[in-house]
């Protein structure tokens, strides 16, 4: 049979990419979406707040930020959604394309926030963790072939390799230790315009071999591509936080004592359950 047909799954993957970068569009393109009086914004482009309000970034992903025809999620979104409603704290929430211009706008003072990064002893000195807020872990991901079978069962299967990571991620000094810990090289490729939801289907259309991303924006990809495995941990389960830039410990004072109190709640249990993140 002829090839410039694409077969089935092929079709399935062009529809959601085509999705997905019709959500990027809109999001670009959105100017405010409002919610109920005195709840939250969610905007794109424009100015930072001035006075009370928090600037919070997040990097559209499964765990952090999505929109689906125009309802919003994400389990990041939603908890501090609630945080600022129950707390009475102004924020505006402010769609970012890559974790690389999140954080760059993090450091120059655009944001007062990011939700979340993995907690990471080479980015303290970077920037400031909250208290925990769910747990992770990075995951290998590769396709399997027609025998459900992988390239690599281990990460001594990565000696020689390329591995491709979101630039600016902390995922590069695990991988850097890997390879040590292997005694051989793990090429990494750091792309700074393809979130890890977008390098999770660049694997599945074979257009990369070998991605590596963490588990929660991975886990919903796997259950509408089954060809996916990420069977494979790079590290052991870490803490998730959210960040502030450096210097600012008021806002991170503050921040740890809002969590304190809504962490345990009944909301963000019900939160947690929903987006399956009861580790």
């Amino acid at each position: 049979m002829s090839d410039r047909y694409p077969r089935p799954r092929h079709r399935l993957m062009l529809l959601y990419l085509l999705l997905l970068a019709a959500v990027a569009g809109a999001m670009c393109a959105l100017h405010i979406c409002s919610l109920e009086s005195g709840q939250p914004d969610v905007r794109a482009g424009g100015e930072a707040s001035q006075g009370d309000t928090l600037d919070v970034a997040l990097v559209y992903g499964p765990a952090s930020y999505f929109m689906y025809a125009d309802t919003l999620g994400g389990y990041n979104y939603d908890l501090l959604r609630l945080i600022s409603v129950s707390e009475g704290v102004p924020m505006k929430f402010w769609p970012v394309g890559s974790l690389r211009e999140a954080l760059r706008q993090l450091r120059s003072g655009r944001y007062d926030m990011l939700a979340a990064l993995p907690v990471d002893a080479g980015y303290k000195d970077k920037f400031m963790y909250s208290e925990p807020i769910y747990l992770d872990r990075q995951v290998l991901v590769q396709l399997r072939d027609e025998h459900g079978g992988v390239r690599a069962t281990s990460a001594l299967d990565l000696a020689g390799d390329t591995v491709h990571i979101e630039q600016d991620s902390p995922i590069a000094a695990r991988l850097a230790n890997l390879s040590h810990e292997i005694g051989d090289t793990i090429y990494v490729v750091e792309h700074p315009d393809l979130s890890a939801e977008l390098l999770v289907l660049k694997v599945q259309s074979g257009g990369l071999r070998y991605a590596v991303v963490n588990e929660q924006i991975a886990a919903p990809l796997v259950a509408k591509f089954p060809e996916l495995d990420i069977s494979s941990p790079i590290s052991f389960t870490q803490f998730q936080s959210i960040v502030v830039a450096p210097g600012d410990s008021v806002l991170l004072h503050r921040l740890n004592g809002w969590l304190g109190r809504h962490l345990a709640s009944p909301g963000v249990t019900e939160l947690r359950s929903r987006y399956n993140l009861d580790n």
